[in-house]
């Protein structure tokens, strides 16, 4: 691992632990989308939907207030005064407007509800606001809300990572895509089902593409030849595909590569119980000051654990400011431990870290220096006399400019530090 890319959460809350100081973290992201009778449906769209291809969905299907001619590629079966029709694409019930009751009552209302999903959360506060200008690929995202008024474009790899109960909603008023062969990885035990992305502009999903979320969208749903999508289409217009996979999310928190298939009936046999799960190691778990990573490739987030407890660091410059060895010309990290991923998920997740304090940084659009108090308080140094004076020759850290309002004060000092002040806590 050479590069910390993560994006970090807002500063919400502090816990402290038993360190020199107290650790401050984020919380775990906001609270869930509340999608109503729309998180019923798999794909749902006011104006159609059409595949080409050997498409296949998990979940049901629905279109309001067009009528069934708009539901095409699907071969749709449909008994006589049926409420919804059936296709060998679907692994699920297909529902549109002129199929008798209850269905058009039942559609009207999804619709409704998807519509105020969208209204209600477009226009949300958010933590971080068009971040890296809307390219967002190869990052790390930790549980927040996040907000782009730019295009937002995926062309890597993109990471979220959390515990199975955290949230994260991206808001994007223009367009959303996601290139040709990129996934979006959930790390952590995060779940598809809790991940938003709440979309004014048309959604493209790029040829073999792996997707996790619901997707909120005003506008269309493109999904291009093979991609995947684990979560949820929800569009004002329609929902394109063409040989797809779609499944509607629960609480997987893996991506579907193959299609699924229906489930052959079992005869039920009594469990046998599970063995608990192992711990993490003791040098892990019960030694404060680990620093451990997923021994895989594409988990790259950092975490330091204390008290049983791992705390993601949000990029690499805060990285430095707790790890000695973090700077070191060689990219070494003689510090990491490498654990199993097993292992990473026996530890709770404690939440996220900014710099610690006592430690100097400076954001990379300003030269002001500031000392970093407990709970992410600044405190601005008024020259070098001062630094030198409180710090001795501790070099600050660098840390992006999009990180700023992680801290309490929103990235602006609650003080000035002279030569002759007292050094902060």
């Amino acid at each position: 691992m050479k590069t910390l890319k993560i994006l970090s959460t807002a500063m919400l809350m502090a816990v402290t632990v038993s360190l020199a100081g107290p650790i401050t973290v984020f919380a775990a992201g906001p609270e869930i989308v509340d999608l109503g009778s729309a998180g019923d449906y798999a794909i749902l769209a006011k104006t159609g939907i059409s595949t080409t291809g050997s498409t296949a969905v998990v979940g049901d299907i629905g279109v309001s207030p067009i009528a069934a001619s708009a539901i095409t590629g699907f071969a749709l079966t449909l008994p006589a005064a049926g409420a919804f029709s059936t296709s060998a694409l679907v692994t699920g019930k297909v529902y549109a407007s002129d199929y008798a009751e209850p269905t058009p009552a039942n559609l009207t209302t999804a619709i409704d509800d998807m519509q105020n999903a969208f209204t209600g959360n477009i226009g949300r506060l958010s933590n971080f606001i068009d971040l890296l200008t809307g390219n967002i690929g190869g990052q790390i995202f930790a549980p927040n809300i996040y907000k782009w008024t730019t295009d937002v474009r995926i062309p890597a790899d993109l990471t979220l990572s959390g515990g199975a109960e955290d949230v994260w909603i991206f808001l994007i008023t223009r367009n959303l895509t996601i290139d040709s062969g990129v996934k979006i990885i959930l790390t952590g035990g995060a779940q598809a089902n809790n991940v938003f992305w709440v979309v004014g502009g048309q959604t493209t999903i790029e040829t073999n593409a792996v997707f996790n979320g619901n997707i909120l969208d005003q506008t269309a749903i493109v999904l291009k030849n093979g991609a995947t999508l684990n979560g949820r289409a929800l569009a004002q217009t329609a929902v394109t595909l063409d040989s797809n996979t779609i499944t509607k999310a629960s609480s997987v928190s893996e991506i579907p590569i193959e299609p699924a298939t229906p489930a052959t009936p079992e005869v039920e046999t009594p469990a046998t119980p599970a063995a608990p799960a192992a711990p993490a190691s003791v040098v892990v778990s019960n030694t404060p000051g680990s620093i451990i990573k997923v021994n895989a490739s594409d988990r790259p987030a950092v975490y330091y654990v204390v008290d049983g407890k791992k705390y993601l660091f949000v990029n690499r410059a805060t990285y430095t400011t707790w790890s000695s060895d973090a700077g070191d010309s060689a990219n070494n990290f003689a510090t990491l431990i490498l654990v199993s991923q097993a292992e990473f998920d026996a530890i709770p997740t404690g939440g996220n870290l900014i710099a610690k304090p006592g430690s100097l940084i400076k954001f990379d659009n300003s030269p002001i220096i500031y000392a970093v108090a407990t709970r992410g308080n600044l405190y601005q140094l008024a020259d070098s006399a001062a630094q030198t004076a409180l710090y001795g020759s501790a070099v600050p850290a660098i840390i992006q400019a999009g990180f700023r309002e992680g801290y309490y004060d929103h990235g602006n000092a609650v003080g000035t530090l002279t030569a002759s002040s007292q050094k902060p806590d």
